[in-house]
């Protein structure tokens, strides 16, 4: 079969070849090959119809150049760098549902040296950026050094094999599940900013909930010791509600950046026990604590003291104080 285009919108596959087999209840398309925006691809599939239906797919599209793609949809702005694609997929079931629940395989993105205006990243996508890298300014245009996702699926739950990715603002390695079978995702995001006299407020950032509408959360026991080390002027060692993943050094200079930094990680000297200012841990937890209570008795005075209302009361560092134990977890 050789078919000269098919369009769908302003994206086209041009120049698709394919051999089609069909015996026995058995389509196969061994090797399909085709160009998008002029990039070959290649790609197979395989479908039983014979209970119980098993489908296997297959798509490799490497070093991309995309440009044309992006100019023809509106977006010649943005530069965007060699793009590899790579999925190897197989499932079985008579249902949508059941073929999401049995899928194996694995999921292979990387893209090269990039360049995002402001104005075409979104408001999700600047809003998480701000997130990662709190303090940081957004740049007219966006510099990412690499980007790479990998993730195994095994029954319906993909599990990451490896995210990372670098920018001018921060480097961010990522980790966790994609779960079709409950239509879910837990993801943790460690950025690594590039200011260093911003990296204690820069904590994990957490997606998780149903696939139709995740939630974005931070680490908020993270980000209060942070807010408490700007209190006191001081530099404490920060705690947080999950263990801190390692963020590798990219090295700019690899053909494949982020995937060597994944496959062959090094490491920024960790943090000393005390902080730069030589306060342990549990000093600062005293001076932190110490000091909400200095500025809670002096607040709860200036509304009304003990006329105060409860919910002003315990907010302040009453009893009932959600700030109360908070450097003692």
């Amino acid at each position: 079969v050789s078919i000269g285009k098919i369009t769908q919108g302003k994206l086209a596959l041009e120049n698709i070849k394919t051999r089609v087999d069909l015996q026995n209840g058995v389509l196969s398309l061994p090797q399909l090959t085709a160009q998008l925006a002029g990039n070959p691809l290649m790609a197979q599939l395989h479908v039983n119809a014979a209970p119980p239906q098993k489908m296997d797919f297959g798509l490799n599209a490497r070093d991309m150049n995309l440009q044309p793609l992006l100019q023809a949809m509106g977006h010649g702005n943005v530069a965007l760098g060699k793009t590899t694609l790579i999925i190897e997929s197989r499932t079985a079931g008579d249902s949508p549902r059941l073929l999401a629940d049995n899928l194996d395989g694995l999921v292979l993105l990387k893209v090269g040296s990039s360049l995002l205006p402001a104005e075409t990243l979104g408001p999700v996508v600047t809003n998480m950026l701000k997130l990662l890298s709190p303090g940081s300014p957004l740049a007219t245009e966006n510099k990412v050094t690499c980007g790479t996702v990998r993730f195994k699926a095994q029954d319906g739950i993909l599990t990451s094999n490896g995210i990372l990715l670098d920018t001018s603002l921060a480097t961010v390695l990522g980790e966790g599940t994609i779960n079709l079978r409950q239509e879910n995702l837990q993801l943790t995001f460690q950025p690594k900013t590039k200011d260093a006299k911003l990296a204690a407020l820069a904590g994990p950032m957490f997606v998780n909930g149903p696939l139709s509408k995740p939630g974005f959360k931070m680490d908020s026991v993270g980000a209060v010791a942070s807010l408490a080390s700007a209190f006191l002027g001081k530099d404490l060692p920060v705690p947080t509600a999950k263990p801190v993943l390692r963020v590798p050094t990219v090295n700019p200079a690899q053909p494949d950046p982020c995937t060597d930094a994944l496959d062959h990680p090094t490491y920024a000297p960790d943090a000393a026990t005390n902080s730069a200012a030589g306060i342990s841990l549990d000093a600062g937890k005293e001076a932190v604590q110490g000091k909400v209570k200095g500025l809670s008795e002096k607040l709860e005075k200036a509304i009304g003291g003990e006329k105060a209302p409860p919910v002003l009361k315990n907010l302040l560092g009453g009893e009932k104080s959600p700030l109360k134990g908070l450097f003692g977890q």
